[in-house]
């Protein structure tokens, strides 16, 4: 079944008690379809707001066993690519940005014990939040899920489109998950795409 559409986490709730950092985890998920393990290694030095379209560069960094054990039990490397930013993100990561400082380098959301190292997981303040909006508890993988659903369903990408934002290695999930599912727009380009492949 389709992810479950929980937009009321992030609007149409009185402001989170809870920890500054997990608004911005929630639009990275949703938003930019990051992995969780994508989302913990965010720093500074790969964020460009100053550009005509704010993006992201997600970088596969070779210092870090990068999300090794995924909520899947196997394995996940981060794909090198730019992820352009909602305007809503974007304005979350400058009003972040400010508030630090104007840092040029730094883990977006440095570890609490060590701040050398970046966080390794947000399922708990995620969970808080959850609750706090009553809807079901999501795990952070399921962020992603919720994003790639929406491109799909509501802003007609195609599996070619989703690959490009979300990394995924090859064209076969994003379109047998999210787009095989689409209407309107959506349903016409994975019609298209079906096509190509017949070919």
């Amino acid at each position: 079944a389709s992810p479950p559409r929980q937009r009321g986490i992030t609007r149409g709730h009185p402001p989170l008690p809870f920890s500054r950092d997990i608004r911005l985890q929630i639009l990275l998920g949703v938003d930019a379809i990051l992995r969780p393990g994508e989302i913990h290694h965010c720093a500074w030095r790969d964020i460009d707001l100053e550009a005509e379209r704010p993006q992201l560069h997600v970088v596969s960094k070779p210092e870090v066993d990068w999300y090794v054990k995924g909520e899947h039990g196997e394995g996940h490397e981060a794909r090198d690519r730019w992820v352009p930013l909602s305007p809503k993100l974007a304005q979350a990561l400058r009003e972040r940005w400010l508030a630090d400082g104007r840092p040029r380098s730094g883990w977006l959301f440095p570890g609490r014990v060590d701040p050398s190292k970046p966080i390794t997981t947000f399922r708990g303040a995620l969970a808080r939040v959850c609750l706090h909006a009553s809807v079901r508890v999501l795990r952070p993988v399921e962020l992603r899920h919720t994003g790639a659903t929406i491109a799909a369903q509501e802003l007609g990408f195609g599996p070619d489109d989703l690959m490009a934002v979300g990394g995924w290695a090859s064209p076969q999930i994003p379109y047998s998950v999210y787009v095989k599912r689409a209407t309107g727009p959506a349903a016409r380009k994975m019609e298209q795409y079906a096509a190509k492949q017949a070919e």
